[in-house]
């Protein structure tokens, strides 16, 4: 009876641990959150190294094949295919300069990267992003700062579903394997903020990074104290 009484109590305190030491999740968008991001750089980039007037790019680029590439339902090739097979005819256009060009998207991170560094020992953090491998590949070859805080990605290719569909949202949950009722998520679009709510998220809609720290305080998550240099 003793040794009965005596695993019960274990079992008692290692739950009580669990629940005390437990820690909730923090998602983070990368582009517009934690990296700044020019589109317009991109644009102005294809324009200038190929002659071709910038309304005939912007015409030229494909919102639905952005879309598939960047949900893993359409490869590189195809996808810069799809951009060079809506130009005029006229027109030519290299591969090499549309890759490069899609790099120059990726700007400098924000100081919301140090909030993120400031919380990782009290939460989970991880990344949720509509994102694509040649920007990610572009982000570990700058071997940006954050990624050492970081316990796992979400990434649309990966997720097949991008924001705000609710798919990418459950997909993370699983595979974070945190509830969504105990979980932060921050993003710089109102309507992928909207849609995690409707899921159950604590979602934050990014402004700017001393907005962010009033609204993380309102959850009861202290990070007033640190000092951002903006």
């Amino acid at each position: 009876m003793k040794i009965y009484k005596g695993i019960l109590n274990f079992s008692l305190i290692f739950i009580f641990l669990v629940i005390i030491f437990k820690k909730d999740s923090i998602f983070f968008d990368i582009g517009g959150v934690l990296i700044n991001i020019y589109p317009e750089k991109c644009l102005e980039y294809w324009a200038d190294c190929s002659d071709i007037p910038l309304q005939v790019i912007k015409k030229a680029f494909s919102q639905e094949a952005h879309t598939l590439y960047e949900t893993g339902k359409l490869s590189e090739h195809s996808f810069f295919l799809a951009f060079q097979n809506a130009l005029p005819q006229s027109y030519f256009f290299t591969e090499s300069n549309f890759w490069y060009g899609w790099q120059q998207i990726l700007g400098e991170e924000t100081p919301v990267v140090q909030v993120l560094k400031h919380l990782s020992d009290q939460y989970n953090i991880w990344l949720l992003s509509n994102t694509n491998p040649e920007h990610i590949r572009t982000v570990l070859k700058r071997q940006v700062s954050y990624l050492d805080f970081v316990d796992g990605n979400i990434y649309s290719f990966d997720a097949g579903a991008s924001k705000p569909n609710a798919s990418i949202f459950e997909f993370a949950l699983k595979h974070s394997c945190a509830n969504a009722f105990e979980s932060v998520f921050i993003d710089d679009l109102i309507e992928n903020v909207k849609a995690a709510k409707t899921l159950g998220f604590n979602a934050i809609h990014y402004e700017n990074v001393n907005q962010l720290i009033k609204e993380l305080d309102k959850k009861g998550i202290k990070v007033s104290e640190m000092e951002v240099s903006a």
